[in-house]
């Protein structure tokens, strides 16, 4: 279920800091759930 998982967020500023790539946690969560509807698993977004 989408509601249930999710990725890591990294803001521009704090990766600055620590030398590394930000990453949009809120972006790349809905890139990816696409993704994988994409290639056959069904996504729901949630269990009742």
């Amino acid at each position: 279920p989408a509601d249930v998982v999710d990725t890591f967020d990294t803001p521009v500023a704090v990766a600055r800091d620590l030398g590394i790539f930000a990453h949009d946690g809120d972006l790349h969560h809905v890139l990816f759930l696409h993704h994988m509807a994409s290639n056959g698993v069904e996504v729901v977004a949630a269990l009742t």
